[in-house]
């Protein structure tokens, strides 16, 4: 039996024992030929081979832009992506699921499609073989209609609307830059959300594309390394649902399932009683005096956290982890807390400069950028 027929069995071997292992659904997957849809009482979908062409809440509104690139495609680590042309054969695989697969010159592209039976999510899971060496994820591409506003946890939050160039293309990496494994998309107050419940921390990313007004959402399941010799990726499970409301419907939803999942209320039951008073952060301050005397007559003290950039006798991120604080420093933070000031001094997790003293003792654990083999750190390269 040759590698591509191992690797369909067993995803078909994997997909009906998840099957059976659940109750039925009130929710249908209808396959009819190469199109397979989808409706539950949220929303219809329809896919046209592996391409998603349509969904559309119970309400009439379209999320998807029939103009966008919307296959499933290999990413590379040349971080070039491209599509598989072939003809997608579909597997109605009960009432409620199904698998769409392309296969051609040794490689494959699939969709594994069902809808949880107690949510009614609609739930994807893109998995990829490629004929050569070097796959580092498999990408599923959803062009968003638009007149949707997209928003997405980019460094802490971003607003993407067509007319708004900003942020341009680019592929944002969970959770360092794309802080929570969602997005949200709103339009005439309906939201549709696009989520993974991935609680084993699978590597994953968000590219961006962007072109002429219209965004496409390109969600990556990340291979485990070694990827330079790597052929397969997928495993994450994307989920998709709609709502009546603004986007913060499908936002608290989330939340809930982090909060769940993670014990989050516990941990803030454990913060002290000040940090719910703090209504104002002031960002990457100086130790200036003068700074906290006129932030005090403009607002309380005891409700202003300050970020105080620079506080060590050395130069801003540059010769971790040494942490000397300056004499003008001590200054600042002797007079922020006699005036009620809570201050958070900063610390860069990202990594040190290569020039650190200290990298010579932890050098064998240090971490490169995937693809170039390049160390991850401060000014790495100059």
């Amino acid at each position: 039996m040759s590698r591509l027929s191992v690797f369909s069995a067993l995803s078909l071997l994997v997909a009906v024992a998840n099957l059976l292992a659940r109750p039925a659904s009130a929710a249908s997957i209808q396959v009819e030929g190469q199109t397979v849809r989808v409706q539950t009482s949220r929303f219809s979908a329809r896919f046209e081979g592996l391409q998603l062409q349509s969904l559309r809440s119970t309400s009439g509104t379209e999320w998807i832009s029939a103009s966008g690139e919307n296959r499933p495609q290999f990413f590379g680590l040349d971080f070039k992506s491209f599509a598989l042309d072939a003809p997608a054969t579909t597997t109605q695989l009960s009432p409620d699921s199904a698998l769409i697969e392309a296969n051609k010159d040794g490689a494959r592209l699939a969709l594994w499609v069902r809808v949880d039976a107690s949510s009614g999510d609609l739930c994807v899971t893109p998995s990829a073989m490629s004929a050569k060496d070097g796959l580092l994820a498999v990408q599923w591409n959803l062009p968003v209609a638009r007149e949707a506003t997209i928003h997405v946890p980019l460094w802490g939050g971003q607003k993407i609307e067509a007319a708004r160039p900003f942020p341009a293309s680019a592929r944002w990496e969970w959770p360092f830059q794309w802080n929570a494994q969602m997005v949200v998309a709103s339009r005439s107050n309906q939201s549709l959300m696009i989520w993974a419940q991935d609680e084993k921390a699978r590597f994953k990313s968000l590219q961006l594309k962007r072109d002429a007004g219209l965004t496409t959402l390109g969600l990556e399941s990340e291979a485990t390394g070694p990827v330079h010799s790597n052929r397969l990726a997928g495993g994450v499970e994307w989920r998709v649902n709609a709502w009546n409301g603004d986007w913060t419907r499908p936002a608290r939803h989330f939340r809930g399932w982090m909060e769940r999942v993670y014990g989050l209320k516990a941990a803030l039951s454990a913060q002290p009683a000040w940090v719910k008073e703090i209504d104002l952060s002031v960002q990457w301050a100086q130790p200036d005096i003068e700074l906290l005397e006129r932030m005090a007559r403009l607002h309380p003290p005891r409700k202003t956290l300050i970020h105080l950039a620079s506080f060590r006798t050395d130069s801003y991120d540059k010769m971790y982890p040494r942490y000397t604080p300056s004499d003008q420093a001590k200054a600042f933070m002797k007079r922020a807390k006699a005036l009620g000031f809570r201050v958070a001094v900063h610390f860069n997790y990202l990594g040190s400069r290569l020039q650190t003293p200290a990298l010579a003792a932890v050098g064998a654990l240090s971490t490169a950028r995937i693809g170039i083999g390049q160390p991850t750190g401060m000014d790495v390269g100059k």
